[in-house]
This record gives C-alpha cells, sequence and structure tokens, in this order.
C-alpha cells in the first residue's frame, strides 16, 4: 500500500511537504499496528487451541518473552468451588512460591467494577485494604490484571517489573491487556471444562469422564501392545462412619482418601470418584502384576493415615479388586470394569482390607492361547496345565500382619522378587480358586 501511495505522482510532487509533516512516519506507525494485530490474532487462535491450563501459561509466557522479560509473572485462579491455585515464573522459568490467600472473594466486588488492566500503585490505593495487598507486595507486582466472566471473578494475574527496563511502554501494556483478555476467556473455558468433568467434593474426575477415558486407553493399549492396569476401590464399612458419627465425617473419610490418591499416583495415572464411596483408577502402561503392586501401596497408605474427627481417631481401610489389559485378556471398558469389579467384591467376601486380582480362568487362557497358535494345552485331568506368561503368572501376597516395604512400582522392576514378606524369607503365594471364568489372587491386609 505504502509502494502504491509513494509513486503516486501527487505524492512525488509535494514528497518534502509530505515528509516534513510526518505522513510517511504516520503510514509505518500504522503498518506496525496491523502488522502487531495480525500477529496478536494468531497468538489468540493458538491460546484458545490450549486444552489444558499448564500448556496454556506455558505459552503466554512465551508469547510476552518475544516483547519483554517480567522479573515475575504470577496466576492466582479460583475455580468455581472456591479452591485457590496459583503459578509462578520467575525470568520466565516455572518457580514455587507461598501465598497466604486462601479465596479471591475480597476481590470480585472491586474487579467486578474495574475489569481492567491497572497498574499496582492505582490498584493498591482504589482497593483501600492494605492488609491483603500487603500479601501481594513480595511478588513485586507492576501490573495487575483480572480474570473476570460471567460468573464473577476466576482469577488475577501479577505482573511485576522488567528485568532490562524501568516501567512498561504503552503499547507493551496494551499488547499485555488484549493477550491477557484472550488468557483469561480461555481460563474460564479450562475451569468451567474441569467443572463438567470433576467430582465437586473430591476434585477427582467423574464417572462419566473416566469411562471416556478408559475406553480410549484400552484403544491405545491394543495399538501400542501395552499394558493397561484398572483398579477398583471401595471404603471398608463406610455407612458406620455416618451412621455413627455424622455425614460430615463420611464426607472427610471421602477428601482425604482422595488427597491420598492424588498425592500418591504417577502423573500418567487417572483417579476417579466412581460414586458414593468407591473410587476407580486407571493405569496406563501397567501390567497386572504392577497394578497389584500399586493397589497394596494405596491400601496400606490409607490404612496407615491417621484421620481424626472432633477429636475421634477414625480407622479407615480400603477393599481393592484389580483388573489389566494384556494378551489374555483383550476386553472392553465395561467388560474391564467389571473384573474389577468382581475381584472387589471377592476382597469384600474374603475380609476386607485387601487386594484382589482377577484373571482369565485356565480353560479361557487355554482358548485364547490356542486361537493365537502360541502354546499347547497339555492333557491329564483335573491336572491340565497351560504354558503360561509372565502376564498369568501367580501374584504374590502379603501374609497378615507383615510390614513389609512397599511394592517397587516402575515397569522394569518385577514387584514378585521386591521381597513383599515383611523380609522373612520368599513371598507366599496364595491362589484363589479357579473355573473356567476367572481366577481371583488373594492379598490379605
Amino acid at each position: 500500500m505504502k509502494s502504491a501511495f509513494s509513486n503516486d505522482p501527487r505524492v512525488l510532487e509535494n514528497y518534502n511537504l509530505l515528509q516534513t509533516i510526518g505522513v510517511f512516519d504516520e503510514i509505518d506507525a500504522q503498518q506496525k499496528r496491523v502488522s502487531d494485530l495480525e500477529e496478536l490474532l494468531q497468538q489468540a487462535t493458538e491460546v484458545f487451541s490450549k486444552t489444558s491450563l499448564e500448556s496454556l501459561l506455558e505459552y503466554v509466557v512465551d508469547c510476552i518473552s518475544d516483547r519483554f522479560i517480567p522479573e515475575k509473572l504470577v496466576f492466582i485462579l479460583q475455580d468455581r468451588s472456591g479452591n485457590v491455585q496459583h503459578y509462578g515464573y520467575r525470568t520466565l522459568k516455572p518457580y514455587d512460591f507461598k501465598i497466604d490467600i486462601s479465596t479471591l472473594d475480597q476481590f470480585e466486588p472491586f474487579f467486578i467494577q474495574y475489569p481492567q488492566t491497572l497498574q499496582f500503585e492505582l490498584f493498591e490505593f482504589k482497593f483501600e485494604h492494605p492488609e491483603t495487598t500487603e500479601k501481594l507486595k513480595s511478588f513485586n507486582p507492576e501490573i495487575v490484571v483480572p480474570i473476570v466472566g460471567l460468573n464473577g471473578l476466576y482469577g488475577i494475574i501479577l505482573v511485576s517489573s522488567k528485568i532490562f527496563e524501568p516501567h512498561y511502554f504503552d503499547e507493551e501494556l496494551h499488547y499485555l491487556d488484549r493477550l491477557m483478555n484472550f488468557t483469561s476467556i480461555t481460563i474460564q473455558n479450562n475451569i468451567h471444562y474441569l467443572s463438567a468433568v470433576t467430582d465437586a467434593k473430591t476434585h477427582l474426575f467423574n464417572h462419566g469422564f473416566f469411562i471416556k477415558r478408559l475406553t480410549e486407553e484400552i484403544a491405545v493399549s491394543r495399538d501400542f501392545d501395552q499394558g493397561l492396569g484398572l483398579i477398583v476401590m471401595d471404603i471398608d464399612h463406610f455407612k458406620g462412619f455416618n451412621d455413627n458419627y455424622g455425614h460430615l465425617a463420611g464426607d472427610l473419610v471421602i477428601t482425604r482418601i482422595a488427597s491420598s490418591l492424588n498425592h500418591a499416583l504417577r502423573r500418567s495415572d487417572l483417579a476417579a470418584r466412581f460414586g458414593g464411596e468407591e473410587f476407580t483408577i486407571m493405569l496406563p502402561r501397567t501390567n497386572r502384576q504392577q497394578s497389584w503392586a500399586i493397589a497394596e501401596r494405596l491400601r496400606l497408605i490409607i490404612a496407615e493415615q491417621e484421620i481424626y474427627y472432633q477429636g475421634k481417631k477414625l480407622s479407615v481401610t480400603v477393599s481393592l479388586g484389580c483388573s489389566a489389559i494384556h494378551p489374555l485378556n483383550q476386553v472392553d471398558a465395561d467388560t474391564l470394569l467389571e473384573q474389577a469389579d468382581k475381584a472387589l467384591y471377592e476382597s469384600k467376601r474374603s475380609g476386607r482390607n485387601r487386594t484382589s486380582v482377577y484373571r482369565p480362568g485356565l480353560l479361557v487362557s487355554a482358548t485364547i492361547l490356542r486361537e493365537r497358535g502360541e502354546v499347547a494345552v497339555l492333557t491329564g485331568g483335573d491336572d491340565s496345565r497351560v504354558s503360561d506368561v509372565d502376564e498369568n503368572a501367580p501374584v504374590p501376597v502379603l501374609t497378615d500382619g507383615a510390614g513389609g516395604e512397599d511394592p517397587a512400582i516402575h515397569a522394569d522392576v518385577d514387584p514378585l522378587t521386591q521381597g513383599l514378606d515383611g523380609g522373612n524369607g520368599a513371598a507366599q503365594i496364595e491362589q484363589g480358586v479357579g473355573s473356567s471364568y476367572g481366577i481371583w489372587d488373594h492379598c490379605p491386609g
């Protein structure tokens, strides 16, 4: 556009005048604004495509780093249940910090009235709650950006001063305001999505989302010939907590167990509250023995934790059932859940506070292996056996009262060799009663 304008004969005749009054400079400035807006539009498209909060924040930090480098960048977010999470970046690298803010409710009336990017000094002056703003000063904030949506305040973003320059230029503030507006919308969408797929009480995933992910992971395990474990967990005698102490005691037990799952599981695992006092756990790239080892570790963690309600210690244990996808058990999500549920029932029937593992019965295994052409079935009446694969090996158990160390969970470690008997020699093995339908391996607690 500038080339066509500059080549116009009338422009050439008045070139000196136009240059003197700044017409060409203004054209350059407008073209830069257009270029910046095109870049911002591309960034907005990328921001809206982010499906996780972590990937969103990482991308936003990358965008900011192309323009300037703030000393600190802090995101303080609150979901619809009132839970506050915070994420921090120092010189654009993640860092951990503590902040004494458990709710953003005190900020909401102010930012509903002033839903725009503000200089922190102006915010501090207008907010008029020095005891609250003092908690934010440790981040040396220069700019505060509210995340305001239809349902109120979702969070605030604190941007500290720049490293190499004393203040932000107007165009930088305008860019930051626009980028954060797009970011705010995506954060709101993310919070709403998480609210839709998580359980409000435990903040674990809900039943519907778990089934969807389990179905997807089963397909992945088949495509890449990987194991997939499933654990179904039920709180023992849960009704007694509600009957003897009230429903608040039951709620406390549920939330404490959910917290234990969040802290004990691997990042690749997925835990859900399946309903009431029942939980489900999906274990990608995990075979049957490893699933048992993880289940036993969870059982011990829960049994050993101390839970008090109104000064009284609650004795909390869980029963667990395991199943797994492997060459002898290629089933769909519903069947895998049914198998784990049957194993859970066996744990309940056998005395609770234990783990049982489902595996196909001998006739089922023989049929599958014969179809695969991988083994020969040795006849011999009641003593018939199938040449076993590692996935179909018996599972070791902890004897009653044993206090052995936690089973190893890593894929390259076989739980069969990890001294699960409490250090008194070879681990004891107890096999369940076999049938053509299924066999349970009991793991007494």
